[in-house]
C-alpha cells in the first residue's frame, strides 16, 4: 500500500471553502477484472473500494462542520499497517471524547475496511449515517461494505439514500450500477453507470468497460464507443477491455478497428478462441477473406471440437459464394450442436443479398419441411412472401408456425400484427392478448395491444394497457405522452393532465406535451391555462400548422374572433391538406359573420374529408348560405 497522507485542503469551485478529510493515496480503482465480470462485481481490493474508480484515487471524507473534525485536521499518517493503527487510534480516542462523533466513526469505520474487518467497518458506518443522517459519506460506504457484504437490499438502500443527499456522487452512482449489473438490471445499471462516469475525463477507463458491455447487449453500439472508444487506446494491456471495444466496433459496422483490437487483445492473450473468432467476423465483414480463412485454420488447428467455428466457417464460405463449402460447413455444425433453423437463416439472407427471394423462400420452406425451422423462420418466411405481395401466403405461414408452436409469443404479435395491417382489429387483438400472456410486460405487445384497443373503441383499456407499458418502460416520455393521450382520449382528464405535467417537468419544452395539455385543459374551460400553453408550443416550435391551430381554437373560444381566423388562415396555408384547421377557420367566420370566407373554407373541409366528427356540423352551417 502507498502512503497514507491525511490533510485539509480547500475546495473553492463553488466560492466557499470545504474542509475535507483526504487522501488515501492508492491505486487507480478496480482490478479490471472485476469490471468486466458479471460474477467478479466486488472489489478484490479494499484499496480501492471508496474512491472514484480512477478519477480520485482516494476517499474524501468531509470536515467542515462535523463534530470531531478538530481531531483529523492536518494530520499526517504513515504508510502501511502502521499507519493505519495509528489513524484507528485517533479515530477512537475522538469517539471517546465524543462518542456522537458521526465523522469520527466514519473514519474508524474506513480504517476497519481497510484493515479488512467488514463487519466491524459496517457497525461504524452504520453508527455514522445514524448519527449524521445528512452526511453522504457514511451512506455510500456503508452502502459499499454492504455490498461486499453480500447485503445487495439493504446496500441499495444506503446507496440510493446518498444519492439522495447528493445526486452528482460519482461513487455512489458507479456502486450502484455495478450492483444493477450484478443484478442483470440493466436499463439501471447503464443509467447509473453513466452517472458514474460523469465528470471523470477520457484519462480514466473506471467503469466504462461496464458501461459499454451493456450497452452491447442491447445493440447500442455506437453508444458504447462513445464512453468506450475514447478511453482504451491500443496501449492499455487489459484483453477483456479490448475485446469489449472490439465487439463496439464489430457492431458499428467499424470493421477494420474491430480487427485491430480483437488483434490486441490477442497479443495479450494467445490463442483465445472468442478473440480468434471476433477476429474472423470482423476480417471477413471487411472483406478480407484470405485474411479470414487464415484466422479461422488457427481456430480450427487449436478448437476443432467448437461448434462456432464451423459456423463461421459457413459464413466465410457463403461470403466467397462457395455455396457447397458452406453447406458442408454447416452440416458439421449442426453435428456438433448448432441450431438448422439457424443457419438456413443465414442461407436465406445470403440469397436475399443477392436478389433472389425465392431462393431464400425455398431454403426456409425446406426446414419447415424437415421439421428443424423455429418460429423465426416463419416470421422470415412471412416477411419474405409479403414482399413478394403475397399477403394471404405470408399469413398462412404465420399460422402454420403458431400450430406447430403455440407457446410462441413472437408468433402470436405477429400474427396479430398482420391482421392490424389488414384492419381486423378484432382477431388482431385476441392475438396480442394471448402474446401478452406468453411474454408478459413486453413493451412491443402492450404498445400494439394499446392501439388496437384505441381502434376498436375500447378507450378505457387501451389506457390501461398504456399505463402498464408506461411503467414497464420507466416512465420515459414516449410512453409518457403515448399514455397521456389515450387517458385524453377516454375522458380521464386529471389522471391526464397529471402525467403531461410530469413530462414538461423533465421537458419544459415538450412541445406535444405543451399542445395536448393546451387542448384538454380548453376542453375544460381552463382557457387562460390553455392559451399560455399553446403560445408556449408555438414559440418553441413556430410555423406549425397543428400547434396554431390549437391556439387558434382557445381564441375563438374566448370569443377573440380577429386573432383566431388569423391564426388559423395562416395554418391552413401551410397545412393546405388540413380538414380539420378548414373547419374551424370556418366555423370562426361564419361566427364573425363573415358568410363567404365561412363558406369557402367549410366547403374546403368536406371536399377534404366529408366524414370527419365535425363534418355534420360544417353541412348545418353550410345550409344557411
Amino acid at each position: 500500500m502507498t502512503a497514507l497522507v491525511f490533510k485539509s485542503h480547500l475546495d473553492n469551485s463553488r466560492h466557499q471553502a470545504k474542509k475535507y478529510l483526504c487522501q488515501l493515496v492508492v491505486g487507480c480503482g478496480l482490478a479490471l477484472g472485476a469490471l468486466v465480470s458479471h460474477a467478479a462485481l466486488f472489489t478484490q481490493e479494499p484499496v480501492s473500494a471508496f474512491t472514484d474508480q480512477g478519477a480520485s484515487p482516494a476517499p474524501n471524507i468531509e470536515l467542515e462542520n462535523r463534530s470531531g473534525a478538530e481531531a483529523f485536521s492536518n494530520i499526517t499518517v504513515e504508510p502501511g499497517k502502521a499507519g493505519l493503527e495509528k489513524l484507528g487510534q485517533i479515530a477512537r480516542a475522538a469517539i471517546q471524547k465524543d462518542p456522537k462523533s458521526g465523522l469520527a466513526h466514519e473514519v474508524l469505520g474506513t480504517v476497519l475496511f481497510y484493515s479488512r474487518d467488514l463487519e466491524g467497518a459496517l457497525k461504524e458506518f452504520q453508527q455514522a449515517a445514524q448519527l449524521e443522517p445528512a452526511q453522504v459519506g457514511p451512506w455510500s460506504k456503508l452502502g459499499i461494505v454492504q455490498m461486499e457484504l453480500g447485503q445487495l437490499d439493504a446496500a441499495e438502500v444506503s446507496l440510493k439514500q446518498s444519492l439522495k443527499i447528493k445526486s452528482d456522487n460519482r461513487i455512489a452512482n458507479q456502486r450502484l450500477g455495478l450492483l444493477y449489473e450484478y443484478q442483470k438490471k440493466n436499463a439501471d445499471a447503464i443509467q447509473y453507470l453513466k452517472k458514474g462516469l460523469i465528470g471523470t475525463g477520457n484519462e480514466h477507463l473506471g467503469v466504462a468497460p461496464n458501461l459499454a458491455q451493456l450497452l452491447n447487449k442491447q445493440g447500442a453500439y455506437d453508444e458504447a464507443l462513445e464512453y468506450l472508444a475514447p478511453r482504451t487506446p491500443l496501449s492499455i494491456a487489459d484483453a477483456s477491455v479490448q475485446s469489449i471495444l472490439a465487439t463496439s466496433y464489430l457492431g458499428a459496422g467499424q470493421f477494420a478497428q474491430a480487427s485491430q483490437r480483437y488483434a490486441r487483445a490477442l497479443e495479450l492473450q494467445p490463442d483465445t478462441k472468442e478473440f480468434l473468432l471476433g477476429l474472423a467476423v470482423s476480417q471477413r465483414k471487411n472483406l478480407q477473406l484470405d485474411e479470414a480463412n487464415k484466422t479461422l485454420k488457427k481456430l480450427l488447428a487449436k478448437h476443432s471440437d467448437w461448434k462456432a467455428v464451423y459456423v463461421e466457417q459457413g459464413e466465410l464460405a457463403l461470403a466467397s459464394g462457395q455455396l457447397n463449402e458452406a453447406d458442408a460447413a454447416f452440416a458439421t455444425a449442426i453435428a456438433k450442436g448448432a441450431s438448422p433453423a439457424a443457419l438456413d437463416h443465414k442461407f436465406a439472407n445470403y440469397y436475399l443479398e443477392k436478389k433472389q427471394p425465392q431462393e431464400a423462400i425455398k431454403r426456409l420452406q425446406a426446414g419447415i419441411n424437415k421439421g428443424t425451422a423455429q418460429p423465426k423462420t416463419y416470421t422470415m418466411l412471412a416477411e419474405l412472401e409479403r414482399a413478394q405481395n403475397n399477403l394471404d401466403a405470408g399469413l398462412a405461414a404465420l399460422m402454420a408456425g403458431a400450430k406447430k408452436f403455440p407457446k410462441s409469443s413472437l408468433l402470436q404479435f405477429r400474427i396479430g400484427s398482420e391482421l392490424a395491417a389488414l384492419r381486423r382489429y378484432e382477431e388482431s387483438l385476441t392475438y396480442f392478448e394471448t402474446a401478452n400472456q406468453l411474454r408478459p410486460q413486453n413493451p412491443d405487445i402492450l404498445r400494439a395491444t394499446s392501439l388496437v384497443q384505441s381502434k376498436l373503441g375500447k378507450m378505457t383499456a387501451a389506457a390501461a394497457t398504456a399505463k402498464q407499458l408506461y411503467e414497464v418502460r420507466g416512465e420515459q416520455i414516449p410512453e409518457a405522452l403515448f399514455y397521456a393521450t389515450l387517458l385524453q382520449q377516454d375522458k380521464q382528464f386529471s389522471q391526464a393532465e397529471a402525467v403531461y405535467q410530469r413530462v414538461l417537468q423533465r421537458e419544459p419544452e415538450n412541445v406535444v406535451a405543451l399542445n395536448n395539455l393546451a387542448t384538454l385543459q380548453s376542453d375544460q374551460g381552463k382557457l387562460a391555462d390553455a392559451e399560455k400553453n399553446a403560445r408556449k408550443a408555438n414559440r418553441v416550435a413556430g410555423n406549425n400548422a397543428q400547434l396554431m391551430d390549437t391556439l387558434g381554437w382557445i381564441l375563438y373560444q374566448q370569443k377573440r374572433y380577429s386573432e383566431a381566423t388569423e391564426l388559423l388562415v395562416r395554418a391552413a396555408q401551410i397545412a393546405p391538406s388540413s380538414a380539420v384547421i378548414h373547419y374551424h377557420a370556418g366555423v370562426v367566420y361564419d361566427v364573425a359573420g363573415n358568410s363567404t370566407a365561412a363558406k369557402k373554407f367549410l366547403d374546403q373541409a368536406l371536399v377534404l374529408d366529408d366524414k370527419g366528427s365535425w363534418a355534420s356540423d360544417a353541412r348545418q352551417r353550410l345550409a344557411k348560405y
